[in-house]
């Protein structure tokens, strides 16, 4: 059976961006009649049909979705560990489901300013990556627009089940022998972070494990890099100074463990026959630098991909969806150079 021609062979066909291409068959954009014209035979000529859910979106109204991304700076946000993978998740799902799309930066500093997508009337529903402020969540509830949160707890939404991955974490630590744990995270605002603590503690208490909040457990607040490396540093010298340090430390910032093995390195203590560390992130983060980092991998693409089935659902006012919808999906577990048994 041939494979279904999609809108980048169309796109290579005719030499021109998929972007271009999505234009000229969904009729907005930019694009002259003449060059409209040229791409739409040469897409019959290939026998391209627009997928499933693109009709879907298209009879209801722009055919267009859109992605929110709290944050600042496009700069931030594209170096983001978390808003990042999210866009650029975003953007192959929508591309793999030849569905247009938009992406906008919506800052929580100053005073409130509605997506200027939705206000346009540019787009039919959206997906929220990442922290959702209180403002543009009672704005979009007094609209009743369509939307699903990425990450973050909402009525719609999907989630890293990033509770389940830390007590995995805990327990493949604890089963190599591991007794003394420390656990360096964030302040519980997004659901990430909240989430992995609560598995942390379950993980801690159900397999009757050493920790002490008092000298073992630290919330970082910085949002700089240099400035949280150097907080790293500080904590983990007080802590590789007790005689009973831990064997085992449990990361929520790649950052964060990268400050740690250097004091670590700095301490006289080898990574990972003296001390052990698994942290949250990203491959690519991961494998940046020696020793290569365990870790628990978000998996974004599953995230944003159940995302924007259940905003492509909610579009159809499928009878399900008038019901809260939660999906959840456990990172993976991945080992690398930073876990070994504790020393004897």
């Amino acid at each position: 059976m041939p494979e279904r021609v999609t809108l980048k062979d169309v796109a290579a066909r005719a030499g021109v961006a998929v972007t271009t291409v999505s234009s000229a068959l969904h009729r907005n954009g930019r694009v002259s009649e003449k060059q409209r014209q040229t791409i739409q035979a040469l897409a019959r000529e290939m026998g391209y049909e627009p997928k499933m859910a693109a009709q879907l979106l298209r009879s209801n109204s722009t055919g267009h979705i859109g992605l929110l991304l709290p944050g600042h700076l496009e700069g931030d946000i594209s170096e983001s560990g978390h808003a990042g993978p999210i866009m650029s998740n975003f953007v192959r799902a929508c591309e793999n489901r030849d569905i247009p799309y938009h992406v906008e930066i919506v800052t929580a500093a100053g005073d409130f300013e509605p997506p200027r997508q939705i206000v346009g009337g540019l787009v039919d529903g959206v997906l929220v990556g990442g922290y959702i402020d209180d403002r543009l969540n009672d704005w979009l509830a007094s609209r009743g627009f369509p939307w699903v949160s990425v990450d973050e707890v909402a009525d719609y939404c999907v989630l890293s089940a990033d509770d389940e991955g830390m007590y995995q974490a805990v327990q493949r630590l604890a089963a190599l022998g591991h007794r003394r744990f420390a656990y360096a995270g964030r302040p519980g605002t997004h659901s990430t972070h909240r989430l992995a603590m609560e598995g942390f503690h379950k993980a801690i208490g159900e397999f009757h494990l050493e920790f002490r909040p008092d000298m073992d457990l630290k919330m970082f607040v910085s949002k700089s890099r240099p400035a949280l490396l150097q907080e790293a540093t500080e904590w983990a010298q007080q802590l590789f100074a007790a005689p009973d340090r831990p064997t085992a430390i449990l990361c929520h910032d790649m950052v964060l463990a990268r400050g740690i093995i250097y004091q670590a390195l700095r301490s006289g203590l080898d990574v990972p026959r003296d001390l052990s560390l698994v942290a949250v992130g990203m491959s690519a983060d991961a494998e940046k630098s020696l020793p290569c980092l365990s870790a628990l991998e978000v998996n974004f693409e599953g995230i944003v991909d159940q995302a924007m089935s259940l905003l492509v659902r909610k579009l159809r006012k499928e009878p399900a969806m008038q019901q809260p919808q939660l999906r959840r999906i456990v990172p993976e577990l991945v080992m690398r150079q930073t876990v070994a048994p504790p020393p004897q």
